[in-house]
């Protein structure tokens, strides 16, 4: 399962989200970074609930995905995942400007290949249990069209790249997940806007990073568990017409999978930024993950 706005005021809030309000960020998450079921359909929410400069905005990702039987091997040991998705939210709106503080935006395609290492051996809570995953993945935001200047569409008019590599290990009951590096590029935006000296100019939010974004824990139960997870970001660092910026974040993370008979898993990282550069203002956030597979769901309601 795989589980991501001075110019103007917009634009401090746009580099919080991602440069340029792609709504793209991704967390690691516990027990998350996983194959999923094999030939079976997916529902994956990402909610994200973020504090910032005394506004709290909201947004979620949302992807209908399918997860392939097989993989490049021919067997169980590797799977593919593709994806269609789109982001949703509330981000305060300036009366002052056109725009919309609730809206839908951002449609995305993706794709992620998961190959396990190590191939467990024995059951899940069994002595001796190894599992050891790497997956790249990838995915692509499209323009929205939108000429909004405030509010969630704000500088959503631009595709946006986003490429990463995860590995999870689980050994016994301890588990981590760890992305070394993700690679996030905001294009320029397809609006003019106004500047204060009058001129038009169209935003790029460039080239961002994401490093040592890992969460590592333990299974207090076979479906609960406690972790840390802990995250950098480096934004807007080259081809970008905002300042570059630095975000480091750390907090607790759970995952739980009490409702695996019915498709339904849940996860969820509580962030707190220990260190943000003086152009930010501290921004914790939770990030949330539902997935729900679909044949499990229709499943529960057959008399």
């Amino acid at each position: 399962m795989k589980l991501s706005r001075s110019i103007c005021a917009a634009a401090v809030a746009t580099s919080i989200a991602l440069a340029s309000s792609t709504h793209t960020l991704a967390d690691t998450f516990l027990n998350f970074g996983q194959m999923g079921t094999p030939d079976s359909f997916a529902f994956e929410s990402f909610p994200v609930f973020t504090r910032y400069s005394g506004t709290t905005s909201f947004y979620t990702n949302n992807i209908f995905a399918y997860f392939t039987k097989t993989g490049l091997t021919g067997t169980e040991r590797d799977q593919f995942e593709f994806w269609v998705g789109f982001a949703g939210g509330y981000s305060k709106a300036d009366p002052s400007l056109p725009g919309s503080s609730w809206g839908v935006s951002n449609p995305s395609l993706g794709a992620e290949y998961y190959y396990n290492i190590v191939q467990p051996t024995v059951c899940y809570t069994c002595d001796g249990y190894i599992k050891d995953t790497i997956s790249p993945f990838a995915t692509i935001t499209f323009p929205t069209g939108s000429k909004d200047e405030t509010g969630f569409q704000a500088n959503s008019n631009n595709f946006t790249y986003f490429g990463t590599l995860t590995n999870f290990l689980k050994i016994n009951g301890w588990s981590s997940t760890i992305a070394p590096l993700s690679i996030i590029y905001s294009g320029q935006s397809y609006n003019n806007v106004q500047t204060a000296g009058g001129l038009f100019e169209r935003f790029r939010g460039g080239l961002s990073l994401q490093v040592a974004d890992f969460v590592t824990g333990f299974d207090l139960t076979p479906e609960f568990a406690i972790g840390v997870h802990h995250q950098i970001r480096l934004n807007n660092i080259a081809k970008s017409s905002y300042k570059a910026s630095t975000q480091a974040f750390i907090g607790p993370a759970i995952s739980y999978t009490g409702l695996a008979a019915t498709g339904a898993y849940f996860f969820a990282n509580l962030n707190f930024d220990y260190y943000h550069s003086s152009n930010l203002k501290s921004s914790p956030y939770i990030g949330l993950i539902y997935v729900q597979y679909l044949d499990k769901l229709f499943e529960s309601k057959t008399p």
